[in-house]
């Protein structure tokens, strides 16, 4: 209980802590604690705020507005060193900031969970979500490094993001041009798209042929000639090394796992003058996402999605998904959950503390191995050979399950007990009739706001009404514990009732009594 309680606190506070590193942040920043003794995790952390998916439309906007601030961050000058050479720089510091933020929220969960027994269910599935978010937090960060759609500058959207792909510059080169400073020792801007090939040029005509280039228009094009002017051949060239096809790369319409449909973003980058029988894009790895996590596919064969019956996995090992296929219940919060419920009954309404109990099928523990898409052996949530299911028995009265283990050889269910949200009351008497045990109830009344292990006690002196079992009235009768009763009541008054001892009553219920001998004994006097 104590282990399932801390779970469920860390699994609220987590969010924050992946988000922002700490454990709230409003009305005050709270930072991450060690729940046992007060103190702070003590480990560096960056200041940015990270993304973690939410669901919504508005995720895909969310994730690049976040990725936006984190590349601001990065404060290298951009086409002053090779494209290549800056893009690893940015990646680095990325995953420099995601790796601190993961280190300090990691151990800020061995810290809190060190003196939990290992293999604990809430345990291990907390270690699940953490495990996926790491993997959430680092591909949201992975940048897409495919070229941008409006010059030869490299595209740092996120991996996953919409639309063209786009350098995040306004694309002009930044250079002056090498024939004015070498010339005359001028400094004029070059008027080229950023990332281009050759020297920089202000001006292309003043220098150079400056016509038309013979592949104008195609993906890469720098559209004017850079021969020298008056050039003897009459094939006009830009600077560009190669004119790509620009048509839609062919790894489209890939279903996926989840029966949503995906379509690479690319162009073709084979040359337009060269035939070629299928287009494909610069990205040489599948880009399908791996089936069982958010990491890409690790097949090195772009094409792989378009493959028959392809399966794409990242190589890595994951955690089952499934839900504990074993019989009973894998857990049962022993602890109540109290919550705070408004009553309406006929004679008045008032607020009441209801009390219930929850028990859960657990995911599966077992682990799914590298290159696999699921385990051998059935799903249980737990490793050990002598973990325990519970009963499946629910008290008619409170619903709560009975808490002895499934196929327990004691011959009564055993159980905590809670509000009796399954009972009516029945009070002997006119319809106006009321009983009072703290409150007044009337027949037909829910019994909600009382508890198994408390209504006989407050009631004294008492009977209970049950529905009657049997096939002939007759066979109701000679019993000390059981009476038929002829006259119509409510609820349901077309239904033959009988008055039962309160004996008879737990038996029939197949519970343990809840109540001490001594009342028991006083119950069967005042029965009698």
């Amino acid at each position: 209980t104590m282990a399932s309680h801390r779970a469920q606190l860390i699994s609220r506070l987590l969010p924050n802590a992946l988000a922002f590193g700490y454990a709230d942040i409003d009305p005050e920043r709270e930072p991450l604690k060690n729940l046992d003794t007060d103190l702070p995790v003590d480990l560096p952390d960056t200041l940015h705020k990270l993304f973690i998916a939410g669901g919504g439309i508005e995720q895909s906007a969310s994730r690049e507005r976040t990725l936006a601030f984190l590349r601001a961050a990065w404060d290298q000058p951009r086409q002053h060193a090779p494209e290549e050479e800056w893009i690893e720089g940015l990646t680095n510091h990325l995953e420099t900031i995601v790796n601190l933020r993961i280190d300090h929220v990691r151990k800020w969960l061995t810290v809190n969970l060190s003196r939990f027994q290992a293999g604990h269910a809430s345990i291990e599935d907390l270690r699940r979500t953490f495990e996926n978010a790491i993997v959430d937090l680092k591909g949201n960060v992975q940048l897409c490094k495919l070229q941008c759609a409006a010059c030869q500058l490299l595209c740092i959207r996120s991996r996953l993001h919409d639309g063209p792909h786009h350098c995040q510059t306004d694309h002009l080169c930044v250079h002056e041009c090498n024939l004015c400073m070498g010339l005359s020792g001028e400094r004029k801007q070059c008027t080229m798209t950023a990332g281009h090939a050759g020297k920089h040029i202000c001006v292309v005509t003043e220098h150079l042929c400056g016509k038309p280039c013979k592949f104008m228009g195609r993906h890469g094009c720098l559209d004017a000639c850079v021969k020298a002017i008056d050039h003897p051949d009459e094939e006009h060239l830009c600077a560009a090394a190669v004119h790509a096809c620009g048509k839609p790369c062919d790894l489209s319409g890939v279903k996926l796992i989840d029966g949503s449909m995906y379509s690479c973003p690319g162009s073709c980058r084979f040359a337009s003058d060269v035939d070629h029988c299928r287009h494909e894009c610069d990205a040489r790895f599948c880009s399908v996402p791996c089936q069982l996590c958010k990491r890409l596919c690790s097949d090195q064969a772009h094409m792989h999605g378009l493959e028959p019956n392809a399966i794409h996995l990242c190589g890595q090992k994951h955690r089952c998904s499934a839900i504990c296929s074993a019989p009973g219940i894998c857990e049962i919060e022993t602890a109540p959950r109290p919550i705070e419920a408004t009553f309406t009954g006929k004679n008045k309404a008032f607020q009441y503390t209801k009390v219930r109990t929850v028990a859960k099928r657990l995911k599966c523990i077992r682990p799914i191995a590298p290159g696999t898409t699921k385990h051998m052996g059935s799903h249980n949530h737990s490793l050990d050979k002598k973990v325990v299911h519970f009963c499946e028995n629910r008290c008619e009265n409170c619903g709560y399950f009975c808490t002895l283990p499934l196929g327990h050889p004691q011959q009564e269910h055993e159980t905590g007990h809670g509000s009796m949200s399954r009972i009516h009351w029945t009070v002997d008497g006119p319809d106006d009739v009321t009983l009072k045990i703290g409150r007044k109830f009337s027949t037909n009344d829910k019994g909600v706001p009382t508890m198994c292990n408390l209504v006989c006690q407050e009631m004294g002196r008492h009977v209970h009404v049950d529905y009657c079992r049997a096939d002939d009235e007759a066979a109701c009768t000679g019993s000390d514990e059981l009476q038929h009763l002829t006259k119509r009541m409510q609820p349901n008054p077309d239904r033959p009732k009988d008055v039962l001892t309160h004996n008879l009553f737990w038996k029939r219920s197949g519970f343990r009594d809840p109540y001490s001998q001594e009342e028991q004994v006083n119950f069967a006097k005042w029965c009698a």
